[in-house]
């Protein structure tokens, strides 16, 4: 607005109207200016004073002092600030360059070079390898290459990572529709092994004896029955009479019959 030098010392010298009304517009609006950015809280403060020059100096005074405790902390923020991978890293790169900007105004100025440097080195851990890539590169680039390298590559690891949730659902449920048979085929097999079993045993209990009508065993079992079934040879076994071997024993038994013949 061309009005900073109402703040400035003014030359003892006399002037003409013309140069003490352009002076007193210029004063005017150095005021206006101040006041309008003022907090409500204290522009009653300074709407007294006379001239933009005692005005900016009262200023000065009382909050000119904060102003190198305010570029260190900039300075701190700077220094102190990582990058972390739950927010856009884009984002996070535009804010360090706000901080940059700020210092700045301090005058405290860093080159692009550098500031370069620092975003790479503020990476999350989860982009080494990325920033490694970055550091072996031979040609320079400044900032706005550097975001736009950002932006792809964050673009890139949103587009793998929605995939793969995608591709996690799908396996799950294809798991879950190939699997669920085989429970209910197990089932049915082991049902259909206890019913024989079961209807067996009752049957087996109902059965009644061929001799005394009873319950509980066969007829072969009876107690009652007057006749008894043989027990059973080993049919690898030869019975033997008082040393006499089979053959002998078969002699005997032919002489015996034909006697009665």
């Amino acid at each position: 607005m061309h009005c900073y030098f109402i703040a400035e010392p003014r030359l003892t010298r006399p002037y003409t109207q013309d140069e003490e009304r352009a002076w007193e517009h210029a004063d005017t609006m150095f005021k206006a200016t101040i006041l309008s950015v003022l907090g409500d809280s204290i522009v009653d403060i300074y709407v007294p004073l006379q001239t933009g020059k005692a005005m900016w100096e009262a200023l000065e005074a009382k909050y000119g002092v904060s102003d190198a405790g305010t570029e260190l902390y900039i300075m701190e923020q700077f220094h102190n600030y990582r990058m972390v991978d739950d927010r856009p890293i884009v984002e996070q790169a535009h804010e360090i360059q706000a901080l940059v900007k700020e210092l700045e105004i301090f005058g405290c100025v860093l080159p692009d070079k550098f500031v370069t440097g620092c975003i790479i080195a503020k990476l999350p851990p989860t982009w080494t390898n990325f920033a490694t890539s970055l550091k072996h590169k031979r040609q320079e680039f400044g900032i706005a290459e550097l975001i736009g390298s950002l932006d792809v590559e964050d673009k890139e690891r949103a587009k793998d990572v929605r995939g793969k949730k995608v591709s996690d659902g799908s396996s799950s449920a294809h798991l879950v529709q190939k699997n669920h048979p085989k429970p209910q085929k197990k089932k049915f097999q082991q049902e259909l092994k206890q019913k024989p079993t079961t209807a067996f045993k009752k049957n087996k209990e109902k059965k009644n004896c061929f001799t005394c009508g009873k319950t509980g065993h066969y007829a072969r079992e009876c107690p009652e029955a007057k006749w008894k079934p043989p027990a059973k040879k080993s049919a690898n076994t030869v019975e033997t009479d008082a040393g006499t071997s089979g053959y002998g024993n078969l002699l005997s038994t032919v002489l015996f019959s034909l006697s009665f013949t």
